[in-house]
C-alpha cells in the first residue's frame, strides 16, 4: 500500500514525476554505456576506445552548431508560453526549426566536401572518410531530433521524453553489437552516427499525434526576435 502511495504521489508531483522517469532513463544510459564500452574492447580494442571517444566528441560540437546551442532555450520558451501566452508558441517552433534544418543542411555539406580532412583531423587516418560522409547526409535526422525532444520537453512531456532517451540507448547498443561485430572499428564508428538517424523516425513517431505537431507550425516565417 505504502508503495502504490508513493508512486501516486509521483504521478501528481510535477518535479518528482520527471526527476523519477530521468533517474530511469539514466541508470539505463549508464548500463548501456558500460556494455557499449566491452563490446568496443571486445571487438575493436585500445584504438576502437579512443577513436569512438574522439567521434563522440565531435559529434557533440557538431551538434552545438546545428541547434545545440538553442535547446535550452526552446524548452524555457516553450515551456513559459505554453503557460502564458500560447499565440506565440507558433512562430518560435517555426524559427528554431527552420534554424535548425538550414544549419544542420549547411554543416551536413561541409562534412561532405571536406571529409577526408576531417577524417585525418578527428580519427588520425582518412580512410574514415565515408564515416563522415554518412554523417554529412543523416546529420538532418540528427539534429531534427534532438528538436523535437527539446521541443517536447518544452511541453513537460517528461514520461514520453525519457522513454525516447531509453529507445535510443537500447538503439544505440543493438547497433553497436552488430556492426562492430561485422566491421570491427569501421562498425563502432558507424553506429555512433546512425543511431541518432534511426532515432530521429521513432521520436516522430511517437510525437505525430501531439497538438503542436502540425505542418503549419512549422511553415511560418521566421521571427528575427525570437532568432
Amino acid at each position: 500500500m505504502k508503495l502504490l502511495f508513493y508512486f501516486d504521489k509521483i504521478k501528481k508531483s510535477e518535479f518528482l514525476n520527471a526527476s523519477f522517469y530521468s533517474a530511469i532513463s539514466s541508470v539505463i544510459k549508464i548500463l548501456t554505456s558500460l556494455l557499449i564500452g566491452k563490446i568496443i574492447v571486445h571487438y575493436a580494442g585500445a584504438e576502437g576506445i579512443v577513436l569512438y571517444g574522439q567521434l563522440l566528441n565531435f559529434v557533440v560540437i557538431i551538434s552545438v552548431f546545428c541547434g545545440g546551442a538553442i535547446s535550452q532555450g526552446l524548452i524555457k520558451y516553450v515551456a513559459e508560453y505554453n503557460s502564458i501566452e500560447q499565440q506565440k508558441i507558433p512562430a518560435l517552433l517555426a524559427t528554431s526549426f527552420k534554424f535548425t534544418l538550414y544549419s544542420s543542411l549547411l554543416i551536413g555539406v561541409i562534412l561532405i566536401l571536406f571529409s577526408k580532412f576531417i577524417s585525418d583531423q578527428i580519427l588520425y587516418d582518412d580512410k574514415y572518410s565515408s564515416i563522415f560522409v554518412v554523417f554529412g547526409l543523416t546529420l538532418v535526422f540528427y539534429a531534427l531530433n534532438s528538436y523535437l525532444l527539446s521541443v517536447l520537453n518544452g511541453f513537460k512531456e517528461f514520461k514520453k521524453f525519457n522513454f525516447i532517451s531509453i529507445i535510443l540507448n537500447i538503439i544505440s547498443l543493438i547497433l553497436s553489437l552488430f556492426l562492430s561485430y561485422y566491421f570491427n572499428v569501421y562498425g563502432i564508428l558507424l553506429s555512433v552516427i546512425i543511431s541518432q538517424a534511426f532515432l530521429f523516425f521513432v521520436t516522430v513517431f511517437f510525437v505525430k499525434d501531439e497538438p503542436w505537431f502540425q505542418i503549419q507550425n512549422f511553415k511560418n516565417s521566421v521571427d528575427l526576435s525570437f532568432l
